[in-house]
C-alpha cells in the first residue's frame, strides 16, 4: 500500500519557504479555539 510522506523540501528549495510556527503550536491553537467555541455555545444554550 502506498503511503504519503509530506515534505516541505520542494517549497524550501523553490521559494525559500520556512515555517514560522511548529506543528505543536498550531495544534494547541486549534484546540484552544475549539474550547472557546464550546464555552460560547454552552453559554448561549
Amino acid at each position: 500500500m502506498r503511503r504519503r510522506v509530506p515534505s516541505l523540501e520542494k517549497a524550501k528549495r523553490l521559494i525559500s519557504y520556512q515555517p514560522t510556527r511548529t506543528l505543536e503550536l498550531i495544534i494547541n491553537d486549534v484546540a484552544e479555539q475549539f474550547r472557546e467555541e464550546l464555552k460560547t455555545e454552552s453559554a448561549i444554550a
